[in-house]
């Protein structure tokens, strides 16, 4: 997918909180963000940080989304980075879900 522009990173987090583990995401894609910035790197200047995107099933679409609310593109805000949308399939809880201000597509079902 890389050379489709579409980079895909996986959390270990051991925690059963989409908090913890949405935090865990976006320290990896601050991670993405400084390879960005180093002339070593094979992604030097290739990663759009601007349109980022983040999804999950079940505790990692509370994650997606907890990362959303955390790392989300504030129109009032000019960052360098941030997550553009987010994608909760049959999301965990997530916190603070009046902050999240991008675009989200959420689905459920009656069984996970």
């Amino acid at each position: 997918f890389a050379s489709h522009g579409i980079i895909v990173i996986s959390t270990k987090n051991p925690s059963s909180n989409p908090v913890d583990i949405g935090n865990d995401l976006v320290h990896q894609l601050m991670h993405l963000v400084k390879l960005n910035d180093q002339p070593s790197s094979i992604f030097y200047q290739r990663i759009d940080t601007k349109n980022f995107g983040t999804m999950g099933h079940s505790m990692g679409g509370g994650a997606a989304l907890n990362a959303g609310v955390s790392f989300g593109c504030d129109p009032d805000e000019q960052r360098e980075y941030c997550i553009k949308t987010t994608l909760g399939d049959h999301p965990a809880p997530f916190s603070n879900s009046l902050r999240l201000g991008i675009p989200i597509f959420l689905t459920s079902g009656s069984t996970d």
